[in-house]
């Protein structure tokens, strides 16, 4: 499976060009202090903005809900690596919750074994 961790920084704002399913995107991370939470915002390679600050909650696709023709056609997620699902403090970005993107053919991939699990009949119960 293809998953990569996009990169971050100990700074409580930085961007970045990432490439994700080959195409190129930049990458905002901002630490916003009022609500002590990270915002997300990420463009196109020609600098489109598809999402602007875009609040970072463990366990949830980013861009989940953005139907934008032009969004990385993988999902990206933010992973509390430690079974939590605790949104990251400041200091814990990259550590304990970190940006992992699986790419496009592999999320058909999974989908695909999903949807012929959804089809199998068992004698047993299923374990997952």
């Amino acid at each position: 499976m293809a998953v990569s961790e996009i990169p971050v920084f100990d700074l409580p704002a930085f961007n970045e060009v990432v490439q994700l399913d080959g195409e190129p995107f930049r990458v905002f991370l901002r630490w916003v202090g009022r609500t002590a939470s990270w915002a997300f915002s990420i463009e196109t390679g020609d600098g489109v903005r598809l999402v602007s600050g875009q609040r970072l909650v463990s366990n949830q696709e980013i861009v989940r809900r953005l139907k934008n023709a032009r969004r990385p056609a993988g999902k990206l997620t933010l992973t509390d690596v430690t079974d939590g699902a605790v949104d990251p403090g400041r200091d814990e970005l990259g550590t304990r919750a970190r940006l992992l993107y699986v790419d496009a053919v592999d999320v058909a991939r999974i989908a695909t074994v999903l949807d012929d699990l959804a089809e199998e009949t068992f004698e047993e119960p299923l374990v997952l």
